[in-house]
């Protein structure tokens, strides 16, 4: 048998025994960077995303979300967490296949894929359209945002890429290579009505005074914490003594706290922190009530405003400015509208001279 043969009967034998069912064959929509390797790579990590829940791997299903992961609806991590570990306890076999799968290219790295999602288990059946956001995070792709659809949502996205697709010139087969003309091809569609991010990117978000935390050291209930603020100095107090956190990212915290464990409290320390609540952001100047307001998730500048109850009459919407907590040199940056609000900002919107 030629070598040629053997290698088609190969790519047969692994596309057979594949766990997902892909189905992009039977919708017709091409996928906007199909036969690119970042698709490749995310399509292997929605793989093991699946895999791990029809295995009932929890610490290998929770492994795919990145920290900065924050569930929909406000369900704090931790509480998120505990549900999917519920679920996974009381299954008694869980099966999980996915259809209907197209991906869209987003600004910033990220790759949405949205597919239709069949789960079985001895206690649970249901069918859901989804999105999962994915993110390249220090070069393995992780879950950033985890959001369901309603029928009408899913196929205005997938109308949304057919539409995008069919906008982009691919370069003719005959001047460039077919899997070349697909990977130059990188198609940004804007997220369907009703799907939008419910958060901010705060991938690099360091820590500060007012902050709340929720740290848990798996298996170790005692150790664990709920709720926990960080002082006006920057300071929790844990087992093993105070720590200061101001200026820590959550990956930095969790390393600290793992080390201050092992050895004298524990062999093998997991810990995990959650921001259930953060810090305030502050608005001054031409707006209606300035002052401290509770930090939400997704915040940028035009809601902002409307939260300190909309400009005034000499309010200047081109001349508005930022300073971010923790900046050193407590620099102020000009903003839009469209800008995003991260806590502890100070917003200052300045007055019209016209």
């Amino acid at each position: 048998m030629g070598r040629y043969m053997m290698k088609r009967i190969l790519w047969l034998v692994l596309l057979l025994s594949s766990p997902l069912s892909w189905a992009e064959a039977d919708t017709g929509v091409a996928s906007p960077s199909a036969g690119s390797r970042q698709e490749s790579e995310v399509r292997a990590a929605v793989d093991a995303w699946a895999a791990a829940w029809s295995a009932r791997d929890i610490i290998a299903f929770l492994d795919n979300y990145d920290r900065s992961f924050e569930p929909e609806d406000g369900l704090g991590r931790i509480a998120w967490e505990t549900r999917r570990k519920d679920a996974f306890r009381r299954a008694k076999s869980i099966s999980v296949k996915v259809s209907d799968v197209f991906t869209v290219a987003q600004s910033g790295g990220r790759i949405d894929v949205y597919f239709a999602q069949e789960f079985h288990s001895g206690v649970t059946d249901a069918f859901d359209k989804k999105r999962l956001s994915w993110m390249n995070v220090n070069g393995r792709w992780k879950v950033v945002s985890e959001v369901t659809l309603n029928g009408q949502q899913f196929d205005s996205a997938k109308a949304s890429s057919q539409r995008a697709l069919a906008e982009v010139e691919v370069p003719k087969v005959a001047m460039v290579p077919p899997v070349q003309a697909v990977q130059a091809v990188q198609v940004v569609v804007e997220s369907p009505p009703g799907a939008t991010e419910r958060r901010t990117d705060l991938s690099g978000y360091r820590l500060g005074a007012g902050d709340i935390l929720n740290i848990s050291v798996y298996g170790e209930d005692d150790m664990s914490r709920d709720k926990l603020r960080i002082s006006d100095t920057g300071v929790i107090s844990f087992p093993f003594g105070d720590l200061l956190v101001r200026g820590m990212t959550v990956g930095e915290l969790e390393v600290r706290i793992a080390d201050g464990l092992r050895g004298a409290f524990l062999v093998n320390p997991r810990v995990s922190v959650t921001i259930v609540e953060y810090r305030p952001f502050f608005i001054y100047g031409q707006v209606e009530r300035p002052g401290s307001y509770p930090y939400l998730h997704g915040l940028n500048v035009r809601k902002a405003v409307s939260i300190a109850g909309g400009f005034r009459e000499r309010a200047s919407p081109s001349k508005i400015f930022v300073v971010r907590e923790g900046d050193a040199a407590n620099a102020s940056s000009k903003v839009d509208l469209n800008s995003s609000v991260w806590p502890g900002d100070t917003i200052t919107v300045e007055e019209s001279f016209f």
